[in-house]
């Protein structure tokens, strides 16, 4: 957990740009609105850090993650929160306790630093610290998290091939997928469908012995109800 402390001194250094659009900031910072990753840009400025926010010493020291969300004007999330991906054989050699997964939630707070759009602009909104509850994660995290070793286990990954009018095969699968419990989900998280890792039992219905990357995810939903 990081102190008071340090949660006063992020809060304080936002505080003063809250309200303010991403234009404006942009202008103040004399950033590029076209840059990849613009809005954590934008917050990498706000607090002084030289390079990545996540990789700043401060950052690392204190086990703290940003996170930045934008907020569609009717309050929605468009996008859900990825994850680091998942190798196939390690994670099914790997027990929930001292999995990756688990100890990430454990150890690991979150700050949220949230932009909504507005009208015709997207304004800095707020900011929230977070941590998965305990619940939450022994439960609803975990369900997936079982769900997926078994299904990798049990080479029963892919659930249908799908042609479409292209020609292109689309495969199905059958990892939890974002209506499964309303927490978190598996899906892919590759630059490109050749950009994988080794299964260690072959996919029953393809015979394939990679597949591509995958990843969890927390749902769009969920993110939505925590920064409420």
């Amino acid at each position: 957990m990081i102190s008071e402390v340090f949660k006063e001194k992020i809060y304080n250094s936002f505080c003063g740009y809250f309200g303010k659009s991403v234009n404006e900031l942009a202008e103040q910072f004399s950033i590029d609105t076209n840059s990849k990753n613009f809005l954590e840009i934008i917050v990498s400025h706000i607090l002084g850090c030289h390079g990545k926010v996540n990789q700043s010493l401060e950052m690392v020291r204190s086990n703290l993650v940003m996170k930045t969300i934008k907020l569609e004007q009717n309050g929605r999330i468009k996008e859900s929160m990825s994850f680091p991906t998942f190798e196939f054989t390690k994670l099914i050699n790997s027990k929930w306790k001292d999995s990756e997964l688990r100890n990430l939630f454990l150890t690991q707070t979150f700050l949220f630093v949230v932009f909504l759009a507005k009208d015709n602009l997207v304004v800095f909104s707020h900011i929230k610290f977070w941590n998965m509850p305990l619940e939450t994660l022994e439960k609803d995290v975990k369900n997936v998290w079982e769900k997926t070793v078994e299904i990798i286990k049990n080479g029963n990954i892919v659930s249908e091939i799908k042609t479409q009018s292209n020609g292109k095969s689309i495969l199905k699968t059958n990892f939890p997928g974002i209506g499964f419990n309303g927490v978190c989900h598996v899906r892919p998280h590759a630059q490109s469908a050749n950009d994988t890792y080794d299964l260690p039992y072959p996919d029953k219905l393809t015979g394939m012995v990679k597949f591509t990357k995958q990843c969890f995810w927390l749902n769009n939903s969920y993110i939505g109800e925590i920064i409420k």
